[in-house]
């Protein structure tokens, strides 16, 4: 998955995660974590419990991400699948 991120002056596409399904349910959800660096967080189209996310290695710098990260939903009893992250801090 590759997103254009226009948070520099100059836009940069950035891969997140390779080898995602292309479906919009794969986009991921941006915030601005308190101490400026990224958070982006995206699901697979309503085929597993896993919500991966990264996180940017600097504050307010968008192309350099920290590795991939998995929450595995069914860890804390979720019989659902996900999609579609929404983030609220």
């Amino acid at each position: 998955m590759s997103t254009d991120l226009n948070l520099l002056p100059h836009p940069q596409r950035v891969t997140l995660h390779e080898s995602l399904q292309e479906d919009d349910h794969n986009t991921p959800a941006l915030l601005i974590r308190p101490d400026g660096r990224y958070l982006a967080m995206y699901t697979k189209h309503n085929s597993d419990k896993m919500t991966r996310y990264r996180i940017s290695t600097a504050p307010h710098e968008s192309v350099n991400w920290g590795p991939h990260q998995v929450f595995d939903w069914a860890t804390i009893g979720s019989n659902f699948n996900v999609t579609y992250s929404n983030l609220f801090y």
